[in-house]
């Protein structure tokens, strides 16, 4: 087998082979690609220093080795080594291949441009163009995995900036999409009424215009003025006194609660009461229901523990309906309104 042969299946196999798992196979590209180093820098460092270019040689063959066995960050940072001492299309196509493995598409569809956008000479090596031509065709696979973000505004108006991963946005038209590697990212939106969100937000591999609505609902904060506001103009109160109103209301909830909860056992007790007295009159009264004047006295008393019951049970029904009220209004006030919705779209 020629070396130009040995040279041709390195360059093309390992994309393949990556993804299949087989170790055989990937030590097989190991020893090809220890060939197709010693070729290609052969031909490369023809003119350079012979140290450079045995350097170089160790740089490549680690990486390879790195890159035969998974280790794709070893392997990247050996390969990005030898691509320092002496350039090859080849090492910075394996680049493209360890930062895809990595989940770092968008840094690899960079390499892979810069391969393919090589300017050959007539007298390169068939290495030099067999990368070129595979950085092409996994150029053309990479692209329909790469993901995208649509970040659209409800009011841009309201929107001071808005940063991707510490990036800055530009969403000034109100709507813009990102690409993005695949993973979670962090999202923050700033508005002018100097709040401030930060949101994870997930990519999906290969899904493009995944729709993240960024919508703020908060009251502006209170203005501070000297004398009377203006005509017309309605001061909103800042975020302090919006607290203090929605935990006294809290408070004001639990305690009319507490009472209505109170009201309904001292009615259901009075009212027990009054039918314990009443049956016990009962048992000792005539067949036609003719009682005893001496069972007047517990008559009247089961009267009034029956009186009881009734007013308990209206005082009960009362308080816990001014207690729900209460503490629904105190729930709607105390919601978060600064929102970030995202669904997906395929």
């Amino acid at each position: 087998m020629t070396a130009q042969v040995l040279l041709a299946i390195t360059c093309s196999v390992p994309a393949r082979i990556a993804s299949s798992g087989s170790r055989g196979a990937l030590r097989s590209v190991f020893w090809l690609g220890f060939v197709l180093l010693s070729v290609l820098l052969a031909h490369s460092q023809a003119r350079a220093n012979p140290s450079d270019s045995q350097r170089a040689i160790e740089f490549g063959r680690r990486a390879l080795e790195a890159y035969s066995s998974g280790a794709f960050e070893v392997a990247r940072r050996d390969f990005a080594a030898a691509e320092q001492v002496a350039h090859s299309p080849v090492f910075v196509l394996y680049l493209a291949r360890c930062d895809r493995a990595l989940g770092k598409l968008l840094r690899a569809r960079e390499l892979l441009r810069t391969v393919t956008a090589e300017d050959l000479s007539s007298q390169a090596p068939s290495p030099f163009r067999l990368a070129v031509s595979s950085a092409q065709a996994e150029l053309d696979t990479l692209q329909g995995q790469i993901p995208s973000l649509r970040l659209t505004l409800a009011a841009p108006a309201e929107v001071s900036g808005v940063r991707l991963d510490d990036e800055a946005v530009d969403i000034a038209r109100g709507e813009v999409e990102v690409e993005v590697d695949p993973g979670a990212h962090q999202l923050s939106v700033s508005y002018r009424n100097g709040t401030s969100e930060q949101r994870l937000v997930h990519a999906q591999s290969g899904q493009r215009g995944q729709l993240i609505e960024i919508s703020h609902r908060l009251p502006l904060p209170a203005r501070t003025v000297s004398g009377p506001p203006a005509h017309g103009v309605v001061l909103s109160p800042g975020p302090a006194q919006h607290e203090r109103q929605n935990s006294s209301l809290r408070t004001w909830s639990y305690v009319t609660l507490g009472a209505g909860a109170a009201a309904l056992i001292a009615g259901v007790i009075s009212g027990t009461t009054a039918l314990a007295q009443i049956e016990d009159v009962k048992r000792r009264c005539s067949s036609d229901l003719t009682c005893r004047p001496e069972d007047r006295g517990q008559v009247e008393t089961a009267s009034d523990w029956a009186a009881i019951s009734t007013l308990s049970f209206i005082a009960a029904g009362g308080f816990l309906t001014v207690g729900t009220t209460a503490f629904v209004l105190s729930a709607n006030a105390g919601k978060d309104q600064v929102g970030l919705a995202a669904r997906g779209s395929f």
